[in-house]
């Protein structure tokens, strides 16, 4: 019993040389103590008045992602054009020179998305000026897609959705693509696209990731020996483009992104204090509130692409490549669009971090039919907002 007795009281008296109140001093308590429970806050900031911006230009006229060709879409009509290297006029046969007489031809494009809703799609080629280049407006490339300029279509099956799509020419056909005097042997290809609705494809361009438009002819070489008369010439595009005749802007003060020669948008933020000091963000959502139906290609969404920034230099600022959030785009859509920014916003935090600010832009850049529209700063209750769910920390010792 008085062994109890002692060690009930060694507890006790460890427990109140361990943490003690002492009445006339403030809260007197070791490291060990638990400290006050975990603080949640939200807040939603407003992206800063007059500071965001568009800009154009990041992307170089020939090096477009995809060629973009469409028919009665609401995000534009686009054709496009293709210009190949002159033929050779001989082929080898025994490592000797031989003349041909063409067989046929084929044009191979690849097709990188397209509406599958839309069926009976089919492609038209044309003849053009091999004088086509980046500089061609809309206007003047579709002004040469004529009968005339007719070169044949092919009727892509419904069930294509990407991969190749070859154009067969044979026959009387051929005589169309003699070369003309003055064009040095080249040959520039029109592209437009027929459908029961409106519609429009993304093909492999030179600058893209999938193959450019090939032209190839199935050669039948003048030699006796028919074992060997059979030969293959393949072209690769030299350069290829789009010319696109898109719907302006609704309002010189929105936000856009897209267009061939690729625009970006820089949005700023006002950090509090507390939070770049203190705080661990749980939760980031950029939220845009799109001016209308955003403009696009029906099952084929954009992608938006939201970059922190190292040095915020307006235009030329710095985008940091290896923190990013992405979000599809959907044609037609006209609900806010929200993206989660957690990775990007905390790389604000603390005494090194980097600006609050985000760079926003479409992928592919200049390569897709996306061409979103958003409310400014100057939107008031539509302006871009930024919502963060922060814990501050707690103070183990200081209940």
């Amino acid at each position: 019993m008085k062994a109890r007795r002692g060690l009930a009281g060694l507890l006790a008296g460890l427990l109140l040389t361990g943490c003690q109140e002492k009445l006339g001093t403030p809260t007197d308590c070791p490291e060990l103590c638990p400290g006050t429970s975990l603080t949640i806050r939200d807040t939603v900031l407003t992206a800063k008045v007059g500071l965001d911006s568009t800009f154009t230009g990041y992307q170089r006229a020939d090096q477009v992602g995809a060629l973009l060709v469409s028919s009665g879409l609401a995000a534009g009509e686009a054709r496009s054009f293709a210009v190949f290297p002159a033929r050779s006029d001989t082929v080898f046969v025994d490592a000797t020179p031989q003349s041909y007489a063409v067989d046929s031809v084929a044009f191979v494009v690849q097709l990188i998305a397209r509406d599958t809703a839309v069926h009976n799609l089919r492609l038209v080629l044309h003849r053009v000026a091999v004088t086509v280049d980046t500089s061609t407006s809309f206007a003047d490339l579709d002004a040469q897609l004529t009968p005339a300029s007719l070169i044949d279509s092919v009727l892509v099956s419904d069930t294509l959705k990407s991969g190749a799509i070859n154009i067969i020419v044979k026959g009387a056909a051929l005589s169309r693509l003699v070369p003309f005097d003055g064009d040095s042997g080249k040959l520039a290809i029109g592209i437009r696209v027929s459908a029961p609705a409106a519609t429009g494809v993304r093909l492999g361009a030179v600058g893209s990731s999938v193959s450019p438009p090939l032209f190839t002819t199935y050669a039948k070489a003048n030699v006796a020996d028919t074992a060997k008369q059979r030969s293959v010439i393949t072209l690769n595009a030299n350069s290829s483009n789009y010319a696109i005749d898109q719907p302006p802007i609704a309002d010189p003060r929105d936000l856009f992104l897209g267009g061939r020669s690729g625009s970006r948008t820089l949005l700023r933020f006002e950090l509090p204090k507390l939070l770049k000091d203190s705080a661990a963000v749980v939760r980031a959502t950029l939220e845009l509130t799109p001016r209308g139906p955003i403009k696009g290609l029906p099952n084929d969404p954009g992608e938006l692409q939201v970059r922190g920034v190292l040095v915020d230099l307006g235009a030329k600022s710095l985008a940091i490549s290896t923190v990013s959030a992405v979000a599809a785009l959907a044609a037609g859509a006209t609900a806010v669009q929200s993206i989660d920014l957690r990775d990007v916003v905390t790389t604000w935090l603390g005494p090194n971090g980097t600006p609050a600010s985000v760079l926003l832009g479409i992928a592919p850049e200049g390569g897709t039919f996306a061409r979103p529209e958003f409310f400014s700063t100057e939107s008031g209750a539509f302006a871009p907002r930024l919502r963060i769910t922060y814990a501050l920390p707690t103070h183990p010792g200081h209940p």
